[in-house]
């Protein structure tokens, strides 16, 4: 039986929709300001590197109305033993594969989203934020969630201050609960005016002190470039 299973899976992915339902209700339990759905559920072999990823396909982040807050291709994640134990259905990490985000600043601060920013997309960055901090509640299968990669997005990134605007492609981004709270990091590369820029960035946030802790690195990387983000390098 498991050389069977074993050849179907090399051969692609087996769907399994009937799973869909209980995934959405999963992640749907305790919002009320969002919804998810999806297309289809599918059991797939990514190498022996990953083993068994169970993906779901044409996610949409729907608000209560029913209107479009945005939409990622595809979506693999896997499920907390510590809630299956307990009979319940929660996934332990999600990675998202190649959404479109955008970044924007403005007076208001930091937002990220799916589509043009809005209040709601903000509150829902903070949601998935906050699920990360939680700890793990049996009404609430997102708190069971530990890890969180974006993986080949393209970003947007729009500061509104400045007035400026630039787009990335292939970024990744990695967050994950530790003891402290979470860590992680963020790689992507700008082009600007021409020059490609290699940025890296390892987070830190620790919920007790509600701190956080950043390190950037750059490569390839020149005065001029930097000019062209803040007035005060102009004669840069």
């Amino acid at each position: 039986m498991l050389m069977i299973a074993a050849w179907q899976l090399s051969s692609g992915p087996i769907s399994l929709g009937f799973l869909s339902p209980y995934i959405e209700k999963a992640i749907n339990s305790g919002q009320r300001t969002f919804k998810l759905t999806m297309d289809d559920t599918i059991l797939t072999w990514a190498g022996w590197d990953r083993t068994l990823d169970i993906r779901v396909m044409g996610v949409k982040v729907l608000r209560q109305d029913n209107t479009l807050v945005g939409s990622v291709p595809e979506v693999s994640f896997s499920l907390s033993g510590r809630a299956l134990v307990g009979g319940l259905l929660a996934p332990q990490s999600i990675e998202l594969f190649g959404p479109r985000l955008r970044v924007r600043r403005d007076q208001a601060g930091i937002g990220i989203d799916f589509t043009d920013t809005n209040e709601q997309s903000r509150d829902l960055t903070l949601r998935i934020l906050n699920q990360l901090l939680a700890e793990p509640d049996p009404d609430n299968p997102m708190s069971y969630l530990t890890r969180l990669e974006i993986i080949s997005a393209e970003i947007t990134l729009d500061d509104q201050l400045l007035g400026k605007s630039w787009v990335t492609q292939s970024a990744n981004v990695r967050l994950r609960r530790d003891a402290v709270g979470l860590v992680g990091n963020v790689r992507l590369a700008l082009d600007v005016n021409g020059r490609r820029t290699e940025i890296s960035t390892a987070v830190g946030y620790q919920s007790a002190a509600r701190r956080i802790d950043l390190t950037v690195q750059f490569s390839d990387v020149s005065p001029a470039v930097f000019s062209s983000l803040y007035y005060e390098l102009g004669p840069l």
